[in-house]
């Protein structure tokens, strides 16, 4: 009952504000320059003392170049086959987890379910709006797990190779000893 009436007076008080803006509209439409016949309509006039760039006649064009993109990323994994650039990325995807060694098949318990997966697709582009790679993930659907069932551990270390380099300079420059 809360949140109906909380929607109810929310609507209601966007219908004023519409309706508020409405009467101004109107009202400046009858405030004309010249004659009644004439449809210009009085420009309203920004006083406000802060100098935009706007106001100095500076417009730089706004592009946008995901508008201007000529590729799409697939909803579906049907779409994604179809084109042989998604179909590469997923590849690649696949056997990275398989080099990596992500998962071990084993047979499913009688009291068990099966935890999905899907894949998610990503047009990853660089800082002038190029197709810089297609990016394919293959991603559990975690909202299924059972904490304890389904895994026991979250934890997993990366480590990224500077940081080994990070150590091992500073082990050496500072005499540490590594082993």
């Amino acid at each position: 009952m809360g949140s109906y009436l909380c929607t109810k007076y929310l609507w209601y008080f966007i219908n004023i504000y519409i309706m508020k803006y409405i009467y101004i509209f109107a009202d400046q439409k009858k405030k004309t320059v010249g004659s009644p016949s004439s449809n210009h309509v009085l420009p309203s006039q920004n006083v406000h003392p802060l100098q935009t760039r706007s106001k100095s006649g500076i417009h730089q064009p706004r592009l946008h170049p995901s508008l201007f993109l000529a590729h799409c990323q697939p909803k579906t994994v049907k779409q994604a086959l179809a084109d042989p650039q998604w179909f590469a990325a997923m590849k690649q995807e696949y056997e990275v987890l398989l080099n990596n060694k992500t998962w071990d098949l084993v047979p499913l318990p009688k009291d068990k379910q099966v935890v999905g997966c899907k894949w998610v697709f990503k047009i990853k582009e660089n800082a002038d709006g190029t197709v810089n790679k297609f990016k394919a993930r293959l991603v559990a659907k975690g909202f299924h797990q059972v904490a304890g069932c389904d895994f026991n551990e979250t934890f997993s270390p990366v480590i990224k190779p500077i940081t080994i380099k990070l150590i091992i300079t500073l082990a050496l420059t500072n005499k540490w000893d590594l082993f």
